[in-house]
């Protein structure tokens, strides 16, 4: 669908790569392509203004996240899907960093001062999950655990850009595909996962998965196709 557009507009594909230097390439030559075809030039002083504060937004996601997943009595898994997924559409960043600030200092304002109770983790991964909430998350809100959800293909990730290295490297660190599969990894063990949901639907398959849990032997993984 994507290259078909090439038929009506004027479009530039940004390719995938699987290293940082041919990815920063990349976004370089996208750059390019927009100073050349609308007669502008990047403010590089701007976009560092953007990198910092897209960083802080992911801080604060994974704050609460890592608030929900210790005390998951909290709010409901479905709840902190919708936080996440419906920050990402107030586009101005500074209301979106005030609104995620003063909902994790709500938090923890609120937490408990008995230590969590381990209940288990779930993880539900694979496709995109934002138009399954009603049929996955919301029904696992009333299981006693803590349920995280990550697919390696949303419109974001919240991995931290390295301010202090080259710009684009950085950029391209962060979006590199095999940075989703750490990424599960890390989530794995940190939290516990007890159980994977692999969420798979028709022309949207994540993958690396099965491999990932294997390696951190999680035995219980489900498939679910809505």
């Amino acid at each position: 669908m994507i290259y078909k557009l090439e038929n009506i507009k004027k479009t530039y594909i940004i390719k995938e790569h699987k290293n940082e230097h041919d990815l920063m390439i990349e976004y370089e030559n996208f750059i390019y392509f927009l100073q050349q075809e609308f007669s502008v030039r990047l403010d590089e002083d701007k976009l560092v203004s953007v990198v910092e504060k897209i960083n802080a937004v992911s801080k604060l996601i994974r704050e609460i996240t890592d608030i929900y997943m210790h005390h998951p009595d909290m709010m409901g898994c479905d709840d902190l899907t919708y936080i996440i997924y419906g920050s990402q559409f107030i586009f101005d960043l500074d209301e979106r960093l005030d609104k995620l600030c003063q909902l994790r200092d709500t938090l923890d304002s609120e937490l408990p001062e008995s230590a969590p109770v381990s209940k288990g983790s779930v993880l539900i991964t694979g496709a995109p999950l934002a138009v399954l909430n009603d049929e996955i998350t919301e029904p696992l809100s009333s299981v006693n655990k803590a349920v995280i959800a990550l697919s390696c293909c949303e419109g974001e990730n919240y991995n931290i850009v390295n301010e202090g290295r080259n710009l684009y490297s950085g950029l391209a660190r962060k979006y590199l595909a095999e940075s989703c599969h750490e990424n599960l990894d890390s989530i794995i063990s940190e939290y516990k996962i007890e159980t994977i949901i692999n969420a798979d639907i028709k022309g949207c398959r994540g993958t690396g998965l099965v491999s990932s849990a294997k390696d951190i032997k999680v035995n219980n993984v489900k498939f679910i196709f809505p």
